[in-house]
């Protein structure tokens, strides 16, 4: 049963491996099921070095009405890390159906080939700091947080605006991407997250949808998606990422009025201090424990989850509040994380959270 209101959005995860991939056992079919039964609505191919198809399946297999799958890379390469590149066309002219050349070239002119391909797929960074086998573009290139610099200039891309900070993990046990996130956003870079699982293999332990990213498109039919629109969702930030909590973040003026700004938008007139209208759901088996308003990369107010901020009529709404919170001189930005206990039986050894995207705020 569907219990948390979603209204409007669709939640996906754009880092799923098939037995295409050399390092995962699952059969697309395997992995097509596992998203339709956790409610996965848009699920995303994710090959290394291989541009594979998850459509043709989803329709064979009748699972139309639940999941839309898209088709991506991931660009993997063994020096400068990996990157989930979306949405594709599978062309069979070409080697590994239209896999992009990175042997023996400098990412910034990979990156430049990838965005004039006849799609304009979006680039994400798929965990930019893990470290070994040039798997964290992050941390190959040398990026500095508190200089905003790169030791490798050569291989930093300025135009990057997409990373997945949150591979099979939480916004706590990302200490280093959340410090990253915040030192572009406090440079004036308007930088967006994703979560996305990375799964490999679900029997080993690695599921798929856990954290998903959940998009505005305007619909709650995943048929209704377009490969466009996903991508134009993801790269403007008009989204959140949950780990079993499902966030609704809206801000105002504070003084009152009508404008309002989500996720990836700007709030202009906020004033000295915005309304940000928060919203937690979660389904009724999902431990939620406290919700953080972090404004310019500190937490403004930290809000204990219980039973006293559910609302009694719907125990899903775990809570539902107007938080005030001051706008800087020359503007703020606003992002919020619910942190939450381990997710049994669904997702052992994990834990629920949820975070949005930024929202700027203009005085």
């Amino acid at each position: 049963e569907h219990s948390v209101d979603s209204q409007g959005y669709l939640c996906g995860d754009f880092h799923i491996h098939t037995n295409r991939s050399p390092d995962s056992r699952d059969s697309a079919r395997y992995k097509l099921a596992s998203a339709a039964a956790d409610g996965l609505e848009i699920a995303v191919r994710s090959e290394h070095e291989y541009v594979a198809e998850f459509a043709p399946l989803v329709q064979e297999m009748g699972i139309d009405r639940w999941v839309y799958g898209l088709t991506s890379l991931e660009l993997t390469t063994f020096v400068w890390g990996h990157f989930g590149v979306f949405p594709l066309q599978v062309n069979p002219m070409q080697p590994n159906g239209g896999a992009v050349n990175w042997a023996g070239r400098l990412p910034p002119a990979v990156f430049a080939e990838v965005r004039a391909r006849p799609e304009a797929p979006a680039i994400v960074v798929n965990h930019p700091r893990t470290a070994g086998l040039g798997f964290g573009y992050v941390t190959v290139a040398g990026y500095n947080p508190a200089t905003g610099m790169a030791e490798r200039p050569e291989y930093w891309d300025d135009r990057l605006s997409t990373f997945e900070f949150f591979n099979d993990s939480t916004f706590e046990q990302n200490p280093e991407n959340v410090r990253d996130w915040y030192s572009f956003l406090g440079r004036g870079r308007r930088v967006f997250a994703v979560g996305s699982s990375d799964s490999h293999t679900v029997s080993a332990g690695s599921p798929v949808g856990y954290p998903r990213t959940c998009l505005y498109l305007g619909t709650d039919t995943p048929a209704m998606a377009t490969p466009n629109g996903i991508r134009d969702a993801v790269a403007s930030g008009r989204s959140t990422v949950s780990g079993g909590v499902y966030l609704d973040v809206a801000a105002s003026p504070g003084a009152g009025g009508m404008a309002t700004a989500g996720p990836g938008q700007e709030l202009m007139g906020a004033g000295a201090e915005a309304r940000i209208r928060l919203r937690v759901q979660a389904a009724p088996w999902v431990t939620a424990t406290r919700a953080e308003v972090i404004v310019d990369g500190m937490a403004r107010q930290t809000i204990t989850l219980d039973n006293t901020t559910r609302d009694p009529m719907n125990p899903v709404i775990r809570l539902q509040r107007d938080v005030m919170v001051p706008v800087a001189a020359g503007g703020s930005w606003v992002i919020v994380a619910v942190h939450g206990g381990e997710l049994v039986p669904v997702f052992p050894r994990r834990n629920a959270f949820g975070v949005s995207n930024p929202i700027f705020l203009r005085r």
